[in-house]
């Protein structure tokens, strides 16, 4: 009994000099799910104008969003996750290159776990400025999953937009 209160002491004290953040599971980031063969495209906004949705719904707008030279404006990208904790949205790499912006987009997952993937909506809101007028293109970047098939094979996503002064 002594030794059984003696060793519960020991570990005890062991484990109150733990810092909380190296008790938290790694993660690795991994490219986000912009398709999922059973729901489609994941949901994207474009200054606040859907031009992607899940399961085929139609966009709001069948014409491009239109937004200004010069101007920061919003791309909301709301992938296909798994549950929490296995999948949560991660860190999206974006760049503009002439006429062209490219999000790609990441989800951080824990290694550790064994999850399937189920097709929650896990949005990230990312801002993209072209620096001139005339007609762009906002492509996001993720990877597609099929059911059946072993691995993702990387997938964009490509929408026209209107940049006026």
């Amino acid at each position: 009994m002594r030794l059984s209160l003696l060793l519960l002491a020991a570990l005890a004290v062991a484990g109150a000099g733990c810092d909380s953040v190296a008790d938290e599971p790694p993660t690795e980031s991994v490219p986000g799910v912009v398709f999922l063969d059973v729901r489609g495209d994941a949901r994207v906004t474009i200054d606040g104008v859907r031009v992607a949705d899940i399961d085929g719904a139609p966009p709001v707008s069948a014409a491009p969003p239109v937004v200004r030279a010069g101007v920061p404006f919003e791309v909301t990208v709301a992938t296909h996750t798994g549950p929490e904790p296995c999948e949560v949205p991660g860190p999206s790499d974006v760049a503009v290159d002439g006429r062209t912006a490219s999000v790609s987009v990441y989800e951080s997952v824990r290694p550790d776990l064994t999850c399937f993937l189920v097709g929650t909506l896990a949005p990230r809101t990312d801002r993209v400025t072209f620096p001139s007028p005339g007609p762009a293109e906002v492509v996001v970047r993720g990877v597609r999953s099929e059911v059946g098939v072993s691995g993702r094979a990387p997938h964009e996503l490509r929408f026209a937009v209107e940049v006026v002064e």
